[in-house]
């Protein structure tokens, strides 16, 4: 129990003083290693805020190396959990990076976190499906891309403009949102 508490102390004190809007900084240092040990032997335990912590570390290389792949296992553990950012950072990844990219998972995580109101997730699975011409559907990104605009999504007026620019923004490709 008092490994819990010092596990749950890690993480408010840990993320409020150093995740910034780009997420952890990269530090190798031996606070930063011995924060990430921490983690990752919490996350062992099975405790959800560890794994998606223990992701986060690897994602951005704090007290270790930047890995994806390590990154994708964690948060995959804590998005089974139920963690909604996890859930998130999961579809991100799949979504994002060139060697796990699998749109299928990263819309199956995705979805799972925009049921849980994920305030990016609608706007992200808008995107996809424009973006993958294997998996193209206008009228699913159509959906997402007006529940985006219902929470004034900040991305989404540029994403229309790149879309007027392709010739894809018309009544036809997104009626929800061009009413």
């Amino acid at each position: 129990m008092r490994q819990l508490a010092i596990v749950i102390a890690l993480s408010v004190g840990l993320l409020a003083t150093y995740v910034n809007a780009n997420g952890l900084p990269q530090c190798n240092e031996g606070k930063c290693v011995e924060q990430f040990k921490q983690f990752k032997k919490a996350a062992k335990r099975g405790h959800v805020g560890a794994n998606y912590n223990t992701g986060k570390f690897y994602y951005f290389g704090y007290g270790t190396d930047t890995d994806h792949e390590l990154a994708l296992k964690y948060y995959r553990k804590a998005a089974v959990q139920g963690a909604k950012e996890a859930q998130y950072m999961t579809g991100v990844i799949y979504l994002t990076n060139d060697e796990l990219y699998d749109f299928k998972k990263a819309t199956k995580w995705l979805s799972r976190a925009d049921k849980f109101n994920h305030p990016h997730a609608p706007f992200l699975l808008g995107k996809a499906y424009i973006s993958d011409n294997d998996y193209k559907d206008y009228q699913k990104a159509d959906a997402y891309l007006s529940k985006s605009f219902d929470l004034t999504y900040a991305k989404l007026p540029t994403l229309i403009e790149q879309l007027i620019a392709t010739n894809e923004f018309n009544e036809t490709n997104f009626p929800e949102l061009t009413d």
